[in-house]
């Protein structure tokens, strides 16, 4: 028989206590079967609750009960040890307070219906339970509202309507929420309906072409499964038939199917599917033209986009980029010459718009530059005449490049397709619309080859050569010589016995 020490060090102790959690986890999930709590879920909601899985991705569609499952899932959880506390986040505080906290299918409904006694604090939106667990909700509107969960510790952490986040609030999901489930082996739940923007943490985890994310276990039901909507499949097609809809209908797909499809009409570019417009290394050309485009920022990421063209190709190579915040001035023009290391640049282009002009004055002055300031009038002209060739396949993008993603992601603010919603990235794609509105490659020559001998093209065109050689020959010899002093002036051999020339 083994004997413990009398004293434990730490790593025994953490060993120690993650086995005890890992093994009440598993006393909670048998005994869930039989819970109350539980009972009034219907089979695919309890599966989700009960999944023994850390990292869960749930899909659903309006009306499908995952409110219902969410605050059943927060509530089970938080009672089954003292310190199980919870966290839930949703787009905004509104938003959190309308569907989790005050909602119907919410917490207070559930401690409600269930006969919990819970200290429900309005303003600070936490639920304190008698076994001293707590459920702390709030929204996620920018940065500062995830940081301030940094070092705590959670049970489970759920992030609600997760497609509608932008890219760099999905970064601290997994940099700053994610680790405050580890130290009690808890768990992260992305939920949510499909957004417009088929891109992000929230659609590579629950995406159905194939290609998810399988770290995360992926959970899906719909309205049509959620037995306390009554004739579920009339009411459907009520709705179809009221907005005068077919199935094909991107809306219905999205929000009474719980299917993810592109909606092109609010996308700002349109980068098309397949491999049109992507590229494995550049193509063999006689010459290369390089150009740099920058969008400077601060807080936001100032990013460097180099492309490149050729004159014998129709076509403009997205290639290295570079993305940083807080960039000074000497951070910057370090980055530019980093890149001259590798590229020989004809033209580096940035936004001097607002602060930038002045940065993009100060770095031609000190350093001896000539950057131009990027137009940026009609800037939704251009990205017109931008789609345009990615439409044709004349911007050649490798195949793991970000900007695809970026421009997946980045939709106009309103129906008049303007100006960019700024929830969305768009460094990037600017300082690619910079750089691409530089290049030359529409006015690329084709290089025409000769026809092989023996083909029937090759008598005519060796015919033609040899007369522009002899033309070339007449010109050279009379080039320093008056026309009255040609050997062969008046002379008729070349003309045709015509009596217009008698």
């Amino acid at each position: 028989m083994a004997i413990l020490p009398n004293r434990l060090t730490v790593e025994q102790e953490d060993w120690f206590l993650l086995e005890y959690q890992r093994r009440k986890a598993k006393q909670a999930v048998a005994a869930g079967l039989n819970s109350p709590l539980l009972a009034e879920l219907f089979q695919q909601q309890r599966d989700f609750v009960l999944d023994p899985e850390t990292l869960r991705a749930v899909l659903c569609n309006r009306r499908s009960g995952k409110t219902f499952a969410v605050s059943s899932f927060l509530m089970w959880t938080a009672l089954q040890e003292p310190g199980w506390d919870c966290l839930y986040l949703n787009l905004t505080s509104k938003l959190t307070r309308q569907v989790i906290w005050d909602g119907p299918d919410g917490l207070k409904a559930c401690a409600r219906r269930n006969g919990i006694s819970a200290s429900f604090h309005n303003q600070s939106m936490t639920v304190l339970l008698p076994n001293g667990s707590k459920i702390l909700c709030g929204g996620a509107e920018n940065a500062d509202d995830i940081e301030m969960y940094r070092g705590l510790k959670f049970k489970a952490v759920v992030v609600d309507e997760a497609g509608a986040f932008k890219a760099h609030l999905e970064e601290l999901i997994t940099s700053v929420l994610q680790p405050t489930t580890v130290d009690m082996d808890g768990v992260l739940i992305l939920s949510g309906t499909p957004g417009k923007i088929l891109a992000g943490l929230f659609y590579n985890a629950t995406r159905s072409d194939g290609k998810r994310n399988l770290y995360w276990s992926f959970h899906q039901w719909s309205v049509l499964d959620n037995p306390h909507i009554s004739n579920a499949a009339e009411k459907i097609a009520k709705i179809l038939k009221v907005n005068k809809w077919d199935e094909s209908n991107p809306t219905f797909q999205r929000e009474w199917l719980g299917n993810w499809v592109v909606e092109e009409s609010t996308l700002v570019y349109k980068f098309p599917g397949g491999t049109k417009c992507l590229y494995k290394t550049l193509p063999a050309a006689k010459e290369w033209y390089h150009i740099l485009g920058i969008d400077l920022g601060w807080s936001s990421p100032s990013s460097f986009r180099v492309i490149s063209y050729s004159p014998q190709l129709s076509k403009v190579y997205l290639q290295d980029r570079f993305q940083k915040t807080h960039m000074g001035i000497t951070a910057i023009h370090k980055q530019i010459e980093k890149y001259e290391e590798k590229y020989d640049f004809c033209s580096i282009v940035a936004d001097a718009g607002a602060l930038g002009k002045t940065i993009v004055e100060e770095i031609n002055e000190r350093f001896s530059r000539s950057i131009k300031a990027a137009e940026k009038t009609h800037k939704a002209d251009f990205i017109e005449a931008l789609n345009d060739d990615l439409r044709m396949g004349r911007i050649q993008v490798l195949e793991d490049d970000p900007i695809i993603e970026e421009w997946a992601r980045l939709q106009w603010e309103n129906e008049e397709h303007k100006k960019e919603d700024p929830r969305f990235a768009n460094h990037d794609a600017d300082a690619t619309l910079y750089g691409w509105r530089e290049s030359k490659h529409f006015a690329h020559i084709t290089e025409v080859r000769p026809p092989a001998p023996g083909d029937d093209a090759f008598a005519e065109y060796e015919e033609a050569r040899m007369l522009e050689v002899d033309i070339g020959k007449f010109g050279s010899e009379k080039e320093d010589q008056p026309w009255w002093e040609y050997e062969d002036l008046g002379r008729r051999d070349n003309y045709p016995d015509d009596e217009a020339f008698q």
